[in-house]
């Protein structure tokens, strides 16, 4: 396709042909047209109620994954006894990475949503930091809790 430097009328070999020059049966098929210098050419986008669905689904398989989190550090305050700080410390990091779980997720759901609302293309569509980071977090609450563990023994 060509740029909008290029595209030029006078240069343009469809030139002198308007609609009413043309017959009844005749169809003008332009493939290289191109919108002015200067402006932009809309064009709409069309999103399917599916990926509304997607976005919340999305959402609360994230929310269920932080619920299995808050399950865990639940368990983990019934379980130990109230003068343990090291069952408390544990408890309190797998709470933190649920809460974070869910900020995340519902910052991450109302930006997808406002964005399809608007029908934009651009934006934050692949979450490719998101589960890393959750890993992460998982990982040094799961440290947290062995490494107390066995410098207690």
């Amino acid at each position: 396709m060509p740029n909008a430097a290029v595209c030029d009328k006078a240069r343009s070999p469809f030139v002198g042909l308007d609609e009413e020059n043309l017959r009844e049966d005749e169809r003008l098929l332009v493939r290289d047209w191109c919108a002015p210098s200067g402006k932009r050419i809309a064009v709409p986008v069309r999103i399917e109620p599916k990926v509304y669905f997607a976005n919340e689904r999305t959402f609360l398989k994230w929310v269920s994954f932080a619920v299995l989190i808050g399950t865990i550090a639940t368990t983990l305050l019934n379980f130990v006894p109230a003068c343990d700080p090291r069952g408390l410390i544990s408890a309190a990091l797998f709470t933190l990475a649920a809460l974070l779980a869910i900020a995340y997720s519902a910052i991450i759901f109302v930006y997808r949503a406002l964005r399809l609302r608007a029908r934009s293309t651009e934006g934050l569509y692949y979450d490719k930091y998101g589960p890393t980071i959750l890993c992460f977090v998982l990982l040094a609450a799961l440290g947290t809790n062995i490494g107390l563990r066995v410098a207690d023994m």
